[in-house]
């Protein structure tokens, strides 16, 4: 099971970016993650955050 999509569709029905990355492990092994949203036409922005926001995380 790799979610609810449902988490998804508002972004998508509002046509701007938006994606999910892995912050923590759960008890079962299980990633817990974050969604980032962007803005429309800022895919790229949006990727530059999420790389950042790893980078920090893997420190």
């Amino acid at each position: 099971n790799t979610g609810d999509p449902s988490f998804c569709t508002i972004w998508t029905f509002c046509g701007v970016p938006a994606l999910n990355i892995p912050v923590f492990q759960g008890e079962n092994g299980m990633p817990i993650g974050t969604q980032l949203v962007g803005a429309k036409n800022d895919d790229a922005r949006l990727l530059r955050t999420a790389n950042w926001l790893l980078s920090k995380l893997n420190d």
